[in-house]
């Protein structure tokens, strides 16, 4: 619904910068695993068994929608940090478009 708006009120020619984290990829998973550990040990919180936000969307199924908008151009995307453009080894992805028509 956000998109949606945003895209329904940006004009020809305007500009839309999403940025997302690459929720599903190894390397993020990775790293929360890594923080998790680091967090119980050095203060006893033990996320794992928390309630704590969760992502509605993974970086998949965010990039396969904004895929569907037809009258937008994709004129840049950017994967961090190693500037490897797949989602597996990005923490997060920070693409621009275009409204076309």
């Amino acid at each position: 619904k956000i998109i949606s708006e945003s895209l329904r009120v940006l004009r020809r020619g305007g500009i839309v910068i999403v940025c997302y984290p690459a929720e599903g990829s190894f390397l993020l998973k990775s790293c929360q695993k890594i923080m998790h550990i680091f967090l119980k040990r050095n203060t006893g919180f033990d996320i794992e068994n928390e309630i704590v936000h969760n992502h509605l969307s993974n970086a998949y199924e965010i990039k396969k929608l904004l895929m569907t908008f037809k009258h937008m151009k994709n004129i840049d995307s950017s994967f961090y940090p190693f500037s490897i453009p797949v989602i597996p080894f990005s923490l997060f992805i920070n693409e621009v478009y275009e409204k076309q028509s």
